[in-house]
């Protein structure tokens, strides 16, 4: 296959979340939700917000 190395890093992690999700959906089941823990929320809220940051870059040029 002819790929470049851009395509090739695509279709590779593609196939690995495509693996990890097989994976967790035969051994954690469907009852499973995810909750995060505080501190992994609060440091989630401390990071910029897209937003932010694209306002940031516009007034440094």
């Amino acid at each position: 296959m002819d790929l470049t190395d851009d395509e090739r890093y695509e279709l590779r992690t593609q196939t690995k979340m495509e693996l990890l999700k097989e994976h967790l959906r035969q051994n954690v089941g469907e009852e499973y939700t995810y909750s995060p823990g505080k501190a992994f929320m609060e440091k989630l809220e401390r990071l910029p917000s897209k937003k932010e940051t694209t306002a940031e870059a516009d007034s440094v040029e």
